[in-house]
């Protein structure tokens, strides 16, 4: 079977932020399905949407596997589950969230899945990790480069680079 490649969000702003990000990632490679090829710095940023909580740390994964699309989004939803994610409300405070951004340049369109993520180009927590994997990606539904749509994004958001936490060695080797 092919492998794929797919680039994943991560944010967490609930108690321990970094030991449950280093989880989901260690989980990720655990499940066996999936190589993880690159973890992105780690940005700090300001909750969108629902304001009154603690800011995220977010960052960005490079994978391949086989699975589908949606095989891929169970094996991350059952990550989630374990690492105790509760999220009561959308945009609420979260231990741990994970969205698939892309997934080779497929569009997916189902009740469960929507892929490119649908707010990817309007984020700029998630597009800054993402295109420090990437500089070349294209949003697959447009053609356009998310670098452009970083540029229409940036500043809007409290959004900041955390060089003092680092994921990269987590990488599969």
């Amino acid at each position: 079977m092919p492998e794929h490649l797919f680039y994943l969000s991560l944010g967490s702003n609930l108690g321990h932020r970094c030991k449950f990000l280093e989880e989901a990632i260690n989980l990720i490679k655990e499940s066996g399905q999936i190589r993880i090829k690159a973890v992105s710095p780690v940005y700090e940023t300001e909750p969108v949407g629902f304001t009154d909580q603690d800011s995220f740390l977010n960052l960005a994964v490079a994978g391949e596997s086989c699975l589908e699309p949606d095989e891929l989004l169970n094996v991350l939803m059952e990550v989630e589950s374990a690492v105790g994610k509760k999220a009561e409300f959308k945009n609420g405070p979260r231990e741990i969230d994970i969205d698939i951004l892309l997934y080779d340049d497929m569009i997916v369109e189902s009740d469960k899945l929507l892929i490119p993520h649908p707010r990817l180009r309007s984020r700029e927590f998630a597009l800054r990790p993402l295109l420090s994997l990437d500089q070349g990606l294209n949003d697959p539904k447009t053609n356009v480069p998310y670098a452009e749509y970083l540029a229409e994004v940036q500043g809007s958001a409290g959004v900041s680079i955390r060089d003092d936490i680092d994921f990269r060695h987590l990488v599969s080797k």
